[in-house]
């Protein structure tokens, strides 16, 4: 007959099961840290570089990924006109929005020229084009940007 074993036991035995475990997910941690490290390396490089792009190359257009949407992954064009007479508003009012430019904030303010639609089309084409950053995330989930230096 085998022998019965004790709770401690057993604690034990289970303890030795998890440890090649624990061993390996911290493994796996530190190579996610250093990678996540490389990759906000990365970014800020290409960001550097399409700045010194579009400063040297006019011509130069940041490639903008196609998202897949119901309307068949195309995004709301806006004239290049309208871009620039936004972007100029933006500068001229940035004081008003300590908080950031969101579209729909922004199509209530007076002077603002633009729909929501519009607005928020437009935001998303300036920072892709690196003139805006992200800031943050609102309620809801409203994209909050604000002005790069330039």
């Amino acid at each position: 007959m085998s022998e019965l074993t004790t709770p401690d036991a057993v604690r034990e035995q289970i303890a030795a099961l998890g440890a090649p475990l624990r061993e390996q997910l911290q493994n796996v941690e530190a190579a996610y840290t250093a990678k996540q490290a490389e990759l906000v390396e990365l970014r800020e490089t290409r960001e550097q570089l399409r700045r010194a792009l579009r400063a040297l190359d006019p011509s130069f257009v940041v490639p903008v990924k196609s998202k897949a949407k119901s309307n068949g992954g195309a995004k709301k064009q806006v004239a290049e006109e309208t871009l620039r007479r936004m972007e100029a508003w933006l500068r001229e009012h940035d004081g008003d929005f300590p908080e950031g430019f969101a579209a729909s904030p922004l199509s209530r303010h007076l002077g603002f020229a633009w729909s929501q639609a519009t607005a928020s089309a437009a935001l998303n084409i300036l920072h892709d084009e690196g003139l805006l950053r992200l800031d943050r995330r609102g309620l809801g989930g409203g994209k909050f940007y604000k002005l790069v230096a330039g």
